[in-house]
């Protein structure tokens, strides 16, 4: 009887909590039920989350775990995966980031698919590390710490011969590679990111240093769906919960925004 009762209980509890999670989950924005519903299927390894890498011929090639593409997903809405890597944790020497280049893929069958799934791919360095290895700490929170960002339109980038960004060999970043889906709407299939890295130990290359440049519009921070006609060059974000800002005027500026039909300056 004591069993049967806390059995009852327990079921009951097991109702309350997944129907409280599932209300939690339908409230959600498309980009944030991506990335619940992403994390779960790779945690219970229901799709494949695993990260692959190779090296070979000064190219260091990653194999992204699988996304699942069940829907519409716009721009920053599509599942994506992240990774923390190193060339070598046991190799220290300076090599230099030549170029960088993302695909995607079927995973079942691993054709090559349209790059149409492909949102985008960044690679960011870790601060205190990077800076750090060079002893200029000055630099620490001066600019967002992004050392490439590959998007839908340019997925490959290649600096000119005898140019580089340095690196050492057992250095730690940070990638993040996240899907797109604009036309497909009654397919479920999962797709995968290949991404390459090109690099060399040629000591006569020049060092290059990433610098972030942001192209930001404003917008009605009450009304953020509504064009407002009082604004020049006025948009729609995209989303507000990520790179957003306020600018000296406090007018609200937004770094992922939408382009109407039209001229625009």
């Amino acid at each position: 009887m004591v069993f049967n009762k806390w059995y009852k209980i327990s079921l009951i509890f097991l109702i309350f909590i997944s129907s409280i999670g599932l209300i939690y989950y339908f409230n959600l924005s498309n980009r944030h039920k991506a990335i619940v519903k992403t994390r779960a299927l790779h945690f219970l390894n229901i799709i494949d989350s695993k990260w692959e890498k190779t090296l070979s011929n000064e190219q260091l090639k990653f194999e992204s775990p699988s996304l699942l593409i069940d829907g519409i997903y716009k721009s920053m809405e599509g599942p994506k995966a992240m990774n923390y890597f190193n060339l070598d944790k046991t190799n220290n020497p300076l090599f230099y980031m030549t170029g960088f280049k993302v695909k995607a893929k079927h995973t079942k069958s691993g054709l090559p698919l349209s790059n149409d799934f492909i949102c985008h791919m960044n690679i960011d360095y870790i601060e205190q590390e990077h800076h750090g290895r060079w002893n200029l700490l000055n630099r620490i929170n001066t600019q967002y710490p992004r050392l490439i960002s590959i998007s839908h339109g340019i997925e490959s980038v290649n600096f000119p011969n005898g140019f580089g960004i340095p690196f050492f060999g057992n250095e730690t970043f940070f990638m993040t590679t996240q899907s797109l889906n604009h036309n497909v709407k009654d397919s479920i299939f999962q797709i995968k990111h290949d991404i390459s890295i090109n690099y060399n130990n040629n000591e006569t290359n020049k060092p290059l240093m990433p610098k972030t440049i942001f192209m930001m519009l404003p917008f009605d921070i009450y009304n953020p769906g509504v064009i407002n006609e009082s604004f020049d060059n006025s948009c729609i974000p995209v989303e507000t919960k990520n790179h957003t800002y306020i600018n000296e005027k406090g007018q609200a500026m937004s770094g992922h925004w939408t382009l109407f039909k039209g001229e625009t300056t």
